[in-house]
């Protein structure tokens, strides 16, 4: 009898591992159900993306067929040394589908990966392979985006595009209490490709006056005079007062008085624009 149980008892342990194996396991219709989803960004995002470049390469070209009788052979040069650099651009970015590590090798050889492993029934590895293809897709869409911007930015007559400020930072007034009680953010935004951790931000907040600062849940170490203020990092080795690149953080506070206007601003010593809004 006790062996009968025993039997029972392992051949129902094993069985419970197959069924939650089963369920642990990526089935077909999960892996149609992403691709789908896969197919529907493709179309729905890169697709208008490329088409929208090349609708600003078109509405670029237009712009200098209808100043070419104002600009000068020097306006010219710098025209074609940005198109030959917008060229550069692209050609290190897609490559050719010899050239790993370039869009049009790693695209199609992720596609291909994810549909033989769907046909081998290996539908985790399939998952994996599509998350990496979306992932190249998106890649894609934001260099489109970035080359568009660059095309809408061409001021002619001077021959460049403006230069994005490595730094961007903006104080908004959120809540306003009444008698001068308010509550503000502040955003900084590395514009930089490199993440930013030692940090000095001085500004004027005129006519106002601030007695607190804090970023999620840390407290922001500042220093005072009048309404002259310098905040910078309690502790610049964490990691949550890293600014790192292409990304924000949001410092929030409370004042006494309401302030009117940013003035003096400067980041790190270099003298920045500080926006201002209510």
């Amino acid at each position: 009898m006790k062996k009968i149980v025993s039997f029972v008892l392992s051949l129902a342990l094993v069985l419970s591992l197959g069924v939650f194996a089963t369920f642990a396991a990526a089935d077909r219709d999960e892996y149609l159900a992403k691709y789908d989803e896969y197919v529907t960004y493709y179309e729905g995002t890169y697709v208008p993306s490329y088409n929208s470049y090349n609708e600003a390469l078109d509405a670029f070209s237009a712009r200098i067929d209808a100043a070419k009788e104002e600009l000068t052979f020097e306006q010219f040069e710098a025209v074609l040394a940005f198109l030959n650099e917008i060229k550069a651009e692209r050609s290190a970015f897609y490559g050719d589908r010899e050239t790993p590590g370039t869009s049009r090798y790693e695209v199609p050889f992720y596609r291909n990966a994810m549909f033989a492993a769907a046909e081998d029934e290996d539908y985790d590895l399939a998952l994996t392979n599509r998350e990496t293809l979306l992932a190249l897709v998106t890649e894609r869409v934001e260099f489109l985006s970035g080359l568009e911007e660059q095309f809408d930015d061409y001021d002619l007559e001077d021959g460049t595009v403006p230069e994005v400020p490595a730094i961007s930072v903006d104080f908004k007034i959120t809540n306003d209490y009444g008698y001068g009680s308010h509550a503000f953010e502040i955003t900084l935004t590395n514009n930089s490709s490199a993440p930013v951790s030692d940090w000095l931000l001085n500004f004027t907040y005129t006519d106002g006056d601030i007695n607190t600062f804090w970023l999620e849940g840390s407290s922001i170490a500042y220093q005072k005079s009048g309404q002259n203020f310098s905040i910078y990092p309690t502790n610049e080795h964490q990691t949550v007062y890293t600014i790192s690149a292409g990304e924000s953080i949001i410092i929030r506070g409370n004042g006494n008085t309401l302030g009117t206007s940013i003035t003096n601003a400067t980041f790190n010593g270099e003298p920045i624009t500080m926006t201002f809004s209510k």
